[in-house]
């Protein structure tokens, strides 16, 4: 009786790693596209791809740096005031595999950003020219 229920216990276990399983491991990538920010909003878009990515990680800190100079705005420590705004920028990091991330699990991928290489305003044809690694 003990193995049967041992046997059928691992056999469900096994269906949902199959029905709910996560695909490859999260991989590190370079990625170029654009990142908005705002009330409950931490929203990467990658060139070339249909999703949206809620980011974490050390990288965030140099995006908030450079949007708060391109602003005039004093550091972070010195005033308590969202952001609000996107640039167009490349960075590195580990992008999770699919699944529902951020605010209310609205994003496809969770992206933990480690290193911010390229950030600038916004422009018209930002992603005609990517070359992501």
């Amino acid at each position: 009786m003990i193995d049967e229920t041992v046997s059928t216990t691992l056999s469900c276990f096994a269906a949902i790693l199959v029905l709910f399983g996560t695909g490859p491991d999260p991989r590190e990538v370079i990625v170029t596209g654009h990142y908005t920010t705002r009330f409950e909003t931490s929203a990467f878009v990658p060139c070339e791809e249909d999703e949206q990515w809620w980011v974490e990680g050390p990288a965030l800190e140099a995006v908030d740096n450079f949007m708060r100079a391109s602003r005039s705005l004093p550091a972070r420590d010195e005033v308590d005031q969202l952001l609000d705004g996107t640039v167009f920028l490349r960075w590195r990091g580990t992008a999770s595999t699919l699944g529902q991330f951020g605010h209310m699990g609205m994003y496809h991928r969770l992206f933990t950003a480690e290193e911010l290489l390229e950030i600038r305003q916004p422009g018209e044809s930002d992603c005609e020219d990517s070359d992501d690694d």
